[in-house]
């Protein structure tokens, strides 16, 4: 028999892994795609948890017939309409299909706080068992939750916790990727294709976000103790996502001789794109984290973007669809659970697409990637 070559024989395997589950399980329901814990993980929780890696979320055969005959429901917000929550959304949907959860509702609150309050309230007269959502401006978001605390819905978070809630009390437990090394890998990539030195503007969020401000921290602090030879020169703020194109515009403008540029995602890195090229600065190197079409096209057009770090949001949702049944089994779940990022570049994207949002890269991205092949024959 033919053996497969190493690369086929991986994405063989992530394909099998990120298959949607069968409505009821033969064995153990884990994560659909397995990553060792690595030695050491800089990110802790919100409160200062330390990490538990996703891994270690499972149900029993047992388990899981037991969370089928309850008959839960359940109601999903996302931070904003995005590639990112679509593959949380998809996870989340085969896990509940798995647990035979019914998802009474799906929505986004765009990063907007106010509209976060009112799809909680709809979630409460909804009357579901659980929520799963990420707290916006986390300094004053517990005033959206605390109705849905007090009528006993398990709350699941992605990220980013409400200030004074406390896993086990309030909800139930947070889900997140390796923040500190998203952050840390972006600065990393970008020093490299920058060849060590040079200046950097970094496109932040103005937001008091735990999983965007520790991200960004985490480029800035590793920017400045690994490469003295680069200079971030500004770090511009943004507080609602279509502001970031104009402080980009703003800040390049001042700075002309800056050539890299870090933003905190893929949606805000979407209008600082179109900033670079209205500008014709082919000569800016762009890093981003969050897989996203229009960004990972630009990479592979050789535009702009040099590389993309990116984590697992089909994973995360489909392990909080299973804290769900931890909840109704009233298991002890994890405070924070942490999972992995890693680096996306031409050489990896397609394994990367399928390992981080649990589906083939799209066609457009295939397309420009074959195009690109048969270029170089």
């Amino acid at each position: 028999m033919k053996k497969l070559s190493k690369p086929m024989a991986m994405l063989l395997t992530l394909i099998l892994l990120a298959m949607p589950p069968l409505a009821a399980f033969a064995e153990d329901m884990r994560p659909p795609v397995l990553i060792a814990e690595p030695e050491v993980m800089g990110t802790t929780g919100p409160n200062g948890e330390d990490p538990t890696w996703y891994d270690q979320i499972v149900l029993t055969e047992e388990e899981v017939e037991a969370v089928r005959a309850m008959n839960l429901s359940a109601a999903i917000e996302g931070s904003n309409e995005s590639e990112w929550v679509t593959a949380q959304f998809n996870g989340f949907r085969d896990a509940a299909e798995a647990l035979n959860i019914t998802i009474a509702a799906e929505t986004t609150c765009e990063v907007d706080p106010s509209r976060q309050k009112e799809n909680m309230e709809t979630f409460l007269a909804l009357d579901v068992d659980a929520v799963i959502s990420q707290a916006q401006e986390v300094d004053m978001a517990a005033a959206s939750y605390d109705a849905l605390v007090e009528n006993g819905v398990g709350l699941i978070f992605t990220s980013n916790v409400p200030t004074g809630y406390t896993a086990g009390e309030e909800y139930i437990s947070c889900v997140t990727d390796e923040l500190y090394s998203s952050g840390a890998l972006a600065a990393d990539l970008l020093a490299e294709e920058m060849g060590g030195e040079g200046q950097v503007i970094a496109i932040v969020s103005s937001a008091v976000s735990y999983v965007v401000n520790t991200r960004d921290n985490a480029f800035l602090e590793t920017m400045e103790t690994k490469y003295p030879d680069i200079e971030v020169v500004a770090v511009g703020g943004f507080e609602a996502i279509t502001d970031a194109g104009t402080t980009a515009s703003g800040l390049l403008t001042r700075y002309p001789e800056a050539t890299g540029i870090y933003v905190s995602y893929a949606s805000p890195a979407n209008d600082v794109l179109e900033v670079i090229r209205g500008l014709g600065r082919s000569d800016i190197k762009l890093i981003t984290l969050d897989l996203d079409v229009v960004i990972a096209l630009d990479m592979i057009e050789g535009g702009n973007t040099i590389g993309i770090i990116a984590d697992m949001p089909y994973t995360i949702g489909y392990v909080q669809g299973m804290l769900i049944g931890y909840h109704a089994l009233g298991k002890e779940a994890p405070a924070f659970i942490a999972s992995p990022s890693f680096t996306v570049t031409m050489d990896n994207i397609e394994d990367a697409w399928l390992q981080g949002n649990g589906e083939e890269l799209p066609e457009q991205l295939q397309e420009a990637l074959n195009s690109l092949s048969l270029i170089h024959i």
